[in-house]
């Protein structure tokens, strides 16, 4: 069947004689209007194409269509679950993306602050380099002054210099025995020294010079100092010519000289009517004796024992002695 018509004079009201109308013939509804779209020149018979779907559009060479108003699209159930997914997670997303955005903030601020420990890291490094330079200097110039036994000397060697405290009188200047003191000087810069012994010399090889001294007698290393008595002795029997000298001291005669005024024996003891210390001298009338001085001394008393004087009369002895207590 044709698919347009022609309207012809017998025709209901309607166009004029001879009017064609366009259409498309169904098979079993008939014809079919086509209403043309004002898209193309007027005059002309451009169909709009179409398929199964429907209508299809030319969005033109710029691809674009501009939409005013609001346009509703009717979804299925299962396009609105997946949009529903898909905004759920863009928000999942746009939160992922706040926090990194938030942890890429504070590992550039932590960054910034590594950096600048490593710059202080760095200084501190650079001065740790120096004080070790300075050391290794400093230990090179002490080992400098160390020297081995029998190293023989060089001009300019360092040293390290000993120093020494004055100290007027020579005294200990540590707390305790076994405690480290420095070296001690007399006012004249003198050393303070104590010699304590000497080594044993020969008298064959080796002169010591010596004065005698008025002063003391040295038992060891001991000074004693003498003392001197009189003698005026005149009972016959005992004479007490020195008193005890107290416990362990005991009284050594250096010299002595008496004289009797008549004939008489006179006698040393140690002790009242002790034990002899010379033996019987018998005197005339003004007869004596007299014995030089002898540092080693005459005689001796026993410690804590008089000096005793025996006369065979009771005649007048007179004179005196010299005399230091020992121990």
């Amino acid at each position: 069947m044709a698919d347009d018509i022609t309207y012809t004079s017998t025709s209901p009201a309607g166009p004029p004689n001879s009017t064609k109308q366009a259409t498309d013939e169904h098979a079993s509804r008939g014809h079919m209007p086509i209403v043309k779209l004002g898209y193309s020149a007027d005059g002309d018979a451009t169909h709009v194409p179409a398929d199964a779907d429907g209508v299809l559009v030319n969005l033109g060479s710029n691809n674009d269509v501009t939409v005013t108003g609001t346009v509703t699209a009717d979804l299925g159930a299962t396009d609105n679950a997946v949009l529903d997914a898909i905004a759920a997670d863009g928000d999942a997303v746009q939160a992922l993306l706040t926090t990194i955005d938030a942890d890429t903030g504070s590992i550039l601020s932590d960054t910034t602050a590594i950096l600048a420990d490593t710059a202080n890291i760095d200084t501190n490094i650079t001065a740790i380099l120096a004080d070790t330079a300075a050391i290794d200097t400093n230990a090179a110039t002490f080992a400098g002054a160390i020297h081995v036994e029998d190293t023989a000397h060089t001009t300019a060697d360092p040293g390290i210099q000993v120093l020494g405290v004055r100290n007027d009188t020579a005294s200990s200047l540590a707390g305790t025995d076994g405690d480290y003191l420095p070296l001690t000087m007399a006012s004249d810069g003198s050393l303070h020294v104590q010699v304590n012994s000497l080594p044993a010399l020969a008298a064959t090889t080796d002169n010591i010079g010596a004065k005698l001294d008025t002063d003391n007698i040295m038992q060891g290393t001991t000074a004693r100092a003498p003392a001197f008595a009189a003698v005026a002795a005149s009972s016959s029997g005992d004479n007490t010519i020195v008193a005890a000298a107290g416990a362990s001291n005991k009284i050594r005669v250096l010299s002595y000289t008496i004289v009797a005024a008549g004939a008489v024996t006179c006698r040393w003891e140690s002790g009242a009517s002790g034990t002899a210390l010379s033996g019987q001298m018998s005197f005339a009338a003004n007869g004596g004796a007299h014995s030089a001085f002898c540092p080693y001394g005459l005689f001796e008393t026993a410690a804590n024992t008089l000096l005793n004087l025996e006369l065979g009369g009771a005649v007048s002895v007179a004179g005196h002695i010299t005399y230091v207590v020992v121990t």
